[in-house]
């Protein structure tokens, strides 16, 4: 009876490792062999704008940034690059449209 319920009811196993959880089920066959299921479960958090705006330059020109939590957060320097571009692009465009703003204040009479 004891073989008939083993074959009927699994072994049960959870591991938690870093930032992955692993629950496996194992079914032995009254011959000794197993069947074993394993479901994997992760999380992980990148903030590239983190990473970015307090994080440290890398070498290769990434950056890095490592919260107090210990989680690690990095932003490639192609993003990075972007995103100074854009920054650029945006900052050009308002002192053009505060230019125009100020032209146009001056020129109106009263």
């Amino acid at each position: 009876m004891l073989n008939t319920l083993r074959l009927l009811v699994p072994t049960v196993q959870a591991i938690v490792e870093d930032d992955l959880y692993n629950i496996s089920a194992n079914w032995t066959t009254e011959d000794g062999l197993s069947k074993k299921h394993t479901l994997k479960v992760g999380y992980s958090y990148n903030d590239e704008e983190l990473a970015l705006l307090k994080g440290q330059r890398q070498e290769d020109g990434s950056f890095v940034y490592v919260s107090p939590k210990g989680r690690v957060h990095h932003c490639p320097v192609d993003k990075a690059m972007a995103y100074v571009k854009a920054q650029v692009d945006k900052q050009t465009a308002y002192q053009a449209w505060q230019g125009v703003q100020q032209v146009q204040v001056t020129t109106v009479d009263a």
